[in-house]
């Protein structure tokens, strides 16, 4: 009975997942998304979102690590419910496709490129924060990955099946990051791993 339980529980917060993935997109698509600006800590967010994953990772034996870039200022604005919308979704995936290894997430600075344009126009107050997540994992085939980020697409037709999942994910990402004025990129190799 327990286990038939679990099963259902299972199965709920599964259905429960691909309706709010279905309703997000809708929201982006109908541009009913609106970004707060908030004081948050970087280095809170990163570490709060990553210790989320340490049991699954740990349940896989997976060694998961957090890395923050010691000139992130410690307070940045922005919308931090939406970063660690799209933190979860890739942490969650690189758990999900990794089998043995690592997952990383890191959060680094981005300096502006150089030059007399370049310096003129920046804004002082606006930092650049690169968020990356990397595995070890199952790794992704280049003629996959220019589906990956479309609305109920996944790398190959088996992943559903194996892994589950709506192919929601990574385009309400995408989205997200765009509209948060950012963009997001993926380099992968299959057998090795990816990083998002």
């Amino acid at each position: 009975q327990r286990h038939l339980a679990q099963l259902v529980g299972e199965a709920g917060e599964s259905l429960v997942r691909l309706v709010s993935d279905v309703l997000e997109s809708e929201r982006l698509a109908a541009g009913r998304v609106e970004l707060e600006s908030l004081d948050f800590s970087p280095c809170a967010l990163a570490r709060g979102t990553g210790e989320l994953f340490l049991p699954q990772a740990a349940e896989k034996g997976l060694h998961l690590t957090i890395e923050v870039d010691p000139d992130l200022p410690a307070v940045l604005c922005g919308d931090p419910a939406r970063i660690r919308q799209v933190l979860v979704n890739l942490l969650g995936n690189a758990v999900k496709f990794t089998k043995a290894g690592t997952v990383a997430l890191s959060l680094t600075r981005q300096r502006p490129p150089s030059g007399p344009e370049q310096a003129t126009e920046e804004d002082p107050s606006r930092v650049a924060v690169r968020f990356a997540v990397a595995d070890t994992g199952i790794g992704i085939s280049p003629d996959a990955r220019a589906r990956l980020f479309r609305e109920f697409s996944q790398a190959d037709g088996s992943i559903s099946r194996r892994y589950g999942g709506s192919g929601l994910g990574l385009a309400i990402c995408r989205q997200l990051v765009e509209l948060m004025g950012g963009r997001m990129g993926m380099e992968s190799r299959p057998g090795v791993g990816s990083t998002f």
